[in-house]
């Protein structure tokens, strides 16, 4: 019978998974159920060592012996301190250790109980990872629990260096009345430029039936368009405006008209690349992904599971790895990718629709008029959205943690150093939150900011339930009736108007024409109903 807590059993489980046997452990109460575990489980040898000064040396005299992963089991408070000299030395030997030290409810730190102390990176720089297990109350936190045990896993076994896993535990300690241990695998490192762990990902991919490849936010230019081309004959590839000069129709109106018919769209193979998403659908179906095997790129080694579900971290160049696979697969599409194509045509043809508002109208507009080589920068929520849904080319957005300011500033900086124009579109909460970007004597005239100004922060309206709330319109969207005439008036910069859908095209000319005496500034005022 296993401990009661989760947070234990799926550190238990995962240590297993990663293949490791010899785990020294130091008396004590509060580490008693992580020790009760390792000695319930045939999986590992349990080596007493009383002294946690020795017992991380000991730990480390096994690996050398074994040339295996060892673990080094402390009590709360300093006995976790007194491990750090053994610590240090096995990662500078690379022959990291894993520190796991039990833990005190953080309630407790700095109160006056006993062998309580602050101990998440308690080791300091002398482990190259320290996580802080969550107590598991709930499945998103079984999840963070698992992913953090891989993180430090991930990182060992990468940089050869010590690792430290902290576990909290409430009391009571000693209930032991679980049966049996999650089923759970770790997540593992592969490297492209490693020949057998390629071979390896290639073998993964080739069994696949259903193979897909997912693009979140890159570098411009950092996914070469020649190479998805040709992997899309017999891949499918979901991508948005932030990773691709050819990216897919807006993936939000592809989930919503899929619908919850998703069994037969679900891959058997995941490549995850880049960073986030501007889909929320997208990264919802991406995480009830469980019998796919999910592969995360990155060039860091770094673990950022947005799938809630991987099972490897594949650590290469985005550009490298993608041109490689264009050369070296032969590839057909079956009829997977064929049902994947013609959804994601219909969703193409649909958004050709005449949209139902003027803002999205403008932007519509604006999109036929750019080409792929125009810079042009969105701001976050509805603008963003908006590109998905109409642009056809690479945009820039600050999605790095989606906050709305600094969207204008970033615009601004761009224009600085661009011989050619520079587009803004931008919603109203995020341009007035940012005029201060204007406050600059070297504003050039190649910016061109496309304002959508609906009196508030229209993405707010998009939440079910939140309608129900007399707070919304004035408190959560910031109700207002301001315009952009006395920035546009104290900044120099010139300023049309317009509310009528018929006025767009000749304002989007306006907005677009070449070598002007300053910067320019449309402003779509209406009130969307």
């Amino acid at each position: 019978m296993f401990s009661s807590k989760e947070n234990i059993n799926i550190l238990t489980s995962l240590l297993i998974d990663y293949g490791v046997r010899h785990i020294v452990v130091c008396p004590g109460s509060r580490n008693a159920p992580i020790v009760h575990n390792f000695n319930e489980s045939t999986d590992f040898i349990c080596h007493p060592v009383t002294d946690e000064r020795s017992a991380a040396f000991v730990a480390l005299g096994i690996a050398h012996q074994t040339g295996e992963i060892v673990a080094v089991c402390v009590t709360s408070g300093s006995a976790l301190l007194n491990t750090l000299p053994g610590a240090a030395e096995a990662s500078y030997q690379n022959r990291g250790i894993i520190v796991i030290s039990a833990d005190r409810p953080q309630a407790w730190i700095g109160q006056l109980d006993g062998q309580t102390m602050p101990q998440p990176n308690a080791l300091g720089s002398f482990v190259e990872k320290s996580v802080n297990l969550p107590e598991c109350k709930d499945e998103i936190e079984n999840w963070q629990c698992r992913r953090l045990v891989c993180e430090a896993m991930l990182t060992l076994m990468s940089t050869k260096k010590s690792v430290h896993i902290n576990v909290p535990i409430t009391e009571p300690l000693f209930d032991f009345t679980v049966k049996e241990l999650p089923d759970l695998q770790g997540v593992y490192p592969l490297r492209w430029h490693d020949d057998l762990e390629q071979k390896f990902f290639l073998d993964l991919l080739s069994q696949s039936q259903r193979p897909m490849f997912v693009i979140g936010q890159c570098q411009r230019y950092e996914i070469p368009a020649d190479a998805i081309a040709k992997l899309h004959e017999g891949i499918t590839i979901l991508s948005e405006p932030l990773s691709s000069d050819d990216p897919s129709p807006s993936l939000d109106d592809t989930f919503k008209k899929m619908g919850a018919a998703t069994e037969e769209y679900k891959p058997d193979f995941l490549l995850y690349i880049g960073n986030t998403t501007i889909s929320k659908r997208l990264r919802q179906f991406l995480r009830t992904l469980e019998d796919c095997t999910i592969v995360m790129l990155n060039e860091r080694m770094q673990l950022e599971d947005i799938t809630q579900n991987a099972n490897y971290v594949l650590q290469g160049n985005a550009t490298t790895v993608l041109e490689d696979l264009s050369l070296m697969l032969q590839l057909e599409k079956n009829a997977f990718g064929m049902n994947w194509d013609r959804l994601l045509s219909t969703v193409r043809e649909d958004s050709k629709l005449l949209p139902k508002t003027i803002t999205e109208m403008a932007v519509q507009e604006l999109e036929k008029r750019i080409t792929k080589e125009k810079d042009i920068y969105y701001a976050n929520s509805t603008a963003i959205r908006l590109a998905a849904r109409h642009a056809n080319h690479f945009v820039f957005c600050n999605r790095g943690i989606n906050g709305i300011e600094g969207s204008l500033s970033t615009a601004v900086g761009a224009s600085l150093v661009s011989e050619d124009n520079v587009y803004c579109v931008i919603g109203d909460l995020s341009f007035f939150y940012d005029q201060n970007a204007l406050w600059n004597q070297h504003i050039k005239s190649n910016l061109r900011i496309l304002l959508l100004n609906n009196g508030g922060g229209e993405i707010f309206k998009q939440l079910p339930g939140l309608e129900n709330s007399p707070a919304r319109d004035e408190y959560v969207m910031a109700s207002h009736h301001t315009n952009a005439l006395g920035a546009c008036h104290q900044y120099g910069i010139s300023r049309k108007v317009i509310s009528k859908a018929e006025d767009i095209a000749k304002a989007i000319d306006w907005l677009m024409e070449e070598n002007c005496n300053a910067a320019r500034l449309l402003e779509v005022i209406t009130i969307d109903k």
